[in-house]
């Protein structure tokens, strides 16, 4: 829970909720998402395997560039706060 609490901050009147709504709230959210976007914060965040990563180590993982990974996440972000 605690690699969850990282991306929450992101999401209006999540703090708020219970464990089993954050839950279910941020797999709605994320679902809203490209796959790439999916993709960025999935890792990003450890919401996989609870190991949050690196911009570095998606870069690898992606075959992306920083300058787009980053576009990614920060448009990731943006529309999770919607």
């Amino acid at each position: 829970m605690t690699k969850i609490n990282n991306i929450i901050t992101y999401i209006p009147n999540l703090a708020c909720s219970s464990n089993k709504n954050i839950q279910e709230i941020l797999k709605s959210k994320i679902n809203e998402l490209t796959e790439d976007e999916k993709r960025v914060i999935i890792l990003r965040y450890g919401l996989d395997d609870n190991k949050e990563k690196s911009l570095q180590d998606i870069l690898f993982l992606l075959s992306n560039s920083i300058e787009n990974l980053e576009e990614i996440e920060t448009e990731a972000l943006r529309k999770l706060r919607k």
